[in-house]
Formats: C-alpha cells, sequence, structure tokens
C-alpha cells in the first residue's frame, strides 16, 4: 500500500490517511513525502496514525520533507531519502489576529506542539531534547547525507527526478539553502498532470511525474487505466452483485415480452448503442442519461442491489 503526500499538508489529510491505513488492514506501508509542511495539527495525526499502524511502514523522501512532513517522515520504521532530498526542522509557526487572550492561547498551543515535535525527533535520532529544540530554533536544513549521519533517516537512495509542487522561495523559511534558492521550480507540472487526470489516484500520478510525462501523456496514460479498470470491473460485474439483463455485446439479453415497456426500450437502445463498438457499461451509462426513466426501471426489474449498479454505472460513464 503506498500513501503519496506531495504539496501542502492540508486540512482533511489525516483522514485520508486513515482511510488508506484501514484498506491496509496489518500490511506493509510505503509513506512517499515531497512536501513544504503545513497545518500541524493535520501532521500530528499522520504522525501518530502511521506511527500506531501494525504493520511495516517505510518512509521515502522522494524530494522534501520540510517542516511539518519532516515529523511526518520520523513515523517510518525505516526512512530513506533521495540523494538530491532535504529534511528541514524548525519551530512551529502561526499567524493568527484577535484579542490578547487569543493571542496567548495561540503561543500556548504552539508551544505544546513545539515540544511534541522535539519528542518526536529525539525518539527517532537520538538527540536529546534540547539538541533537537536548538536546532528547531535555527532552522536547521539537512541534505540527504547530513539526514543519516544525524539520525533522522536510515539511508541515501538513487536521486529522483521530482516536479514541485511548491515554490520554497515563497515559504517564508528564514534560512533557505542557496542551493535550492537558485534552483527553477516547475510549480505548474504537477497541477497540470492532476488537471488533464481527474480521478487518478496519487500513485499513478506519483509514475507520471517521475516519468517526466506531459499533461497530454499523462491524460492518454490515465484513459487506458481508467479503460482497462472499468473493463476488469465490467467482467466481474455479473459474478460479484448479480446483474441481470445488461445485453452482451452479441446483442443477447432477456426478451421485451420479460420487461415493461421503460425496461424494454432501456435494453433496446443500449443493445444499438453496442451494435456500433460503445463498451457495455458505457452504453448503459449514455442512455441512462439521456433515459433515466427508462434506467430507473430496468435496473429496478433487474437487479436487487439498485445502489450499487448505479454507482457502478455512473462511475464508467465519468469516462
Amino acid at each position: 500500500m503506498d500513501i503519496v503526500l506531495y504539496g501542502r499538508i492540508q486540512e482533511g489529510a489525516s483522514r485520508d490517511v486513515r482511510a488508506r491505513l484501514k484498506a491496509a488492514g496489518s500490511g506493509e506501508v510505503h509513506v512517499r513525502i515531497n512536501s513544504p509542511g503545513g497545518s500541524v495539527l493535520e501532521g500530528l495525526a499522520i504522525h501518530s496514525l502511521l506511527a500506531s499502524h501494525p504493520g511495516r511502514v517505510v518512509v521515502h523522501i522522494d524530494g522534501y520533507a520540510l517542516s511539518m512532513a519532516s515529523a511526518v517522515a520520523m513515523a517510518g520504521r525505516e526512512i530513506e531519502i533521495a540523494e538530491n532530498g532535504w529534511i528541514m526542522l524548525h519551530d512551529p509557526l502561526a499567524a493568527v489576529d484577535g484579542t490578547a487572550d487569543e493571542l496567548r492561547s495561540t503561543a500556548a498551543l504552539l508551544d505544546k506542539s513545539r515540544d511534541q515535535l522535539v519528542n518526536i525527533y529525539a525518539t527517532r535520532s537520538g538527540h536529546t531534547a534540547e539538541q533537537i529544540a536548538a536546532m528547531m530554533k535555527q532552522e536547521t536544513w539537512f541534505t540527504a547525507a547530513e539526514a543519516v549521519k544525524a539520525g533522522f533517516a536510515d539511508r541515501v537512495v538513487a536521486a529522483r527526478r521530482m516536479a514541485a509542487a511548491f515554490d520554497l522561495t515563497t515559504a517564508g523559511f528564514t534560512r533557505l539553502p542557496q542551493t535550492l534558492k537558485d534552483q527553477t521550480m516547475d510549480t505548474s507540472a504537477i497541477a497540470e498532470i492532476r488537471a488533464a487526470c481527474p480521478g487518478a489516484p496519487a500513485d499513478f500520478l506519483l509514475q507520471q511525474i517521475e516519468a517526466g510525462a506531459s499533461p497530454a501523456d499523462a491524460k492518454a496514460a490515465w484513459l487506458g487505466e481508467r479503460e482497462k479498470r472499468c473493463l476488469e470491473r465490467e467482467a466481474k460485474l455479473s459474478a460479484s452483485i448479480g446483474v441481470k439483463g445488461l445485453v452482451t455485446s452479441e446483442g443477447r439479453g432477456v426478451r421485451a415480452g420479460d420487461m415493461g415497456d421503460a425496461a424494454a426500450s432501456f435494453a433496446a437502445a443500449v443493445a444499438e448503442k453496442m451494435k456500433s463498438g460503445t463498451p457495455r457499461l458505457q452504453a448503459v451509462a449514455e442512455v441512462g442519461r439521456a433515459h433515466p426513466d427508462w434506467h430507473e426501471a430496468f435496473v429496478s426489474e433487474h437487479n436487487p442491489d439498485t445502489a450499487r449498479v448505479q454507482n457502478l454505472i455512473a462511475e464508467r460513464f465519468a469516462l
């Protein structure tokens, strides 16, 4: 199971990680990180979820594990970092407006968060709490080799080709290394690929980014992958939920006399589309959109698990 944390850690990220971990059961999990950080509370929740996972957790720092993302990385039973990767530790930050009491409350929360982060880094690296606090206070950056030497990673692996989803020069870091300032950041690459591949999972997007795919190439690959997945699902459809009545590619199906008028009209329209080469579930979806009353009548007559069939058809039509 792969969990990909690319870009900023935003609200809702821990919920997504929880769902992925639930799907993994007690199996091994690989966490891929290229992030400038983000929400402290979300990051602490993700770290806790990963640290408590019963299976082996391997963290791969593909590019950057900065700020809160570096704390998330510490949850790995094993941590590897790409040769061109970076880790950065600093004190948690907050921007807040409000009354004096609200500002004091925020400061107290930051102090507690800092103490939690100090403990996370110290536990993983073997440094004392005082040493970690000093590193955080001055915003400390580690190259891959330095991170391993300091105990924040276990090994260095080959450099990875990365497309940045963020611009470090505008991230507000106070001690950004000059080598990173000089890098040209292609901040639009991931956004363009995501837009070209709606619904694509993070691991697929990661593969396209690493391969240096253009948005057009990524879109073509995703259309092929989705079609493959839908065909596999379609092949299992009858066995998994007992679908009846959907005509076959040869036009066979239930007889019109066995259906009501609306359902029979639906089956006939689907058969007609299939004769022109439209895949079965896509034909069902297209006719269903044009004639929702026919569709509802047909599904209700032939499929006891109506809601699930509707969901599968809707997913196919999204192609």
